[in-house]
């Protein structure tokens, strides 16, 4: 995922509309987290789908312009209508809704849940701001070390860093 929950302090702030429905106030945008994700990562979180599919585990092509949102995202601005189809105008782009899944308290128990985008990490890549999200029973340091050697073994140019068990 680009930025990690509980860890990072959120993902990329961005100002956003749906496609069909009142247009906000210039300047008034509601905002949006927008996330890049792999296939794998609501179900490393802990996060279920609650309606249509998340991402394909082979890049499809950023053209498609699709998007996985939360239900905070469809409580607050889809009025009326299926979430599924409709699209986020986000800049210039306008970006498919093909799930959406449960909230996640991405800041802490303690913080509101906000609306949320995602992209699929393998048509959007985002190197610079990679976090590894790994869901084992194994014990902390055996799967430290395992995901130390898989990373090394895969990419030796990529550091493997502020390793965290929660």
């Amino acid at each position: 995922v680009s930025r990690a929950p509980l860890v990072d302090g959120g993902g990329t702030n961005s100002g956003f509309s749906i496609e069909g429905e009142a247009a906000p106030a210039e300047g008034a945008e509601p905002l949006v987290e927008v996330r890049a994700a792999t296939p794998g990562y609501f179900a490393a979180i802990g996060t279920p789908l609650r309606a249509g599919v998340g991402f394909a585990r082979t890049a499809v092509d950023p053209r498609a312009r699709r998007t996985v949102v939360n239900e905070a995202l469809v409580r607050g601005y889809i009025h009326q209508r299926e979430a599924l189809g409709a699209k986020v105008l986000l800049g210039d782009m306008a970006l498919e809704i093909q799930g959406v899944v449960a909230d996640a308290r991405q800041d802490g128990p303690d913080r509101a849940v906000r609306p949320e985008m995602y992209l699929s990490y393998l048509d959007w890549p985002v190197d610079s701001n990679a976090v590894l999200v790994v869901r084992s029973e194994l014990p902390s340091a055996d799967l430290l070390t395992l995901v130390r050697s898989t990373v090394a073994a895969l990419r030796s140019d990529v550091p493997v860093y502020d390793l965290q068990h929660f």
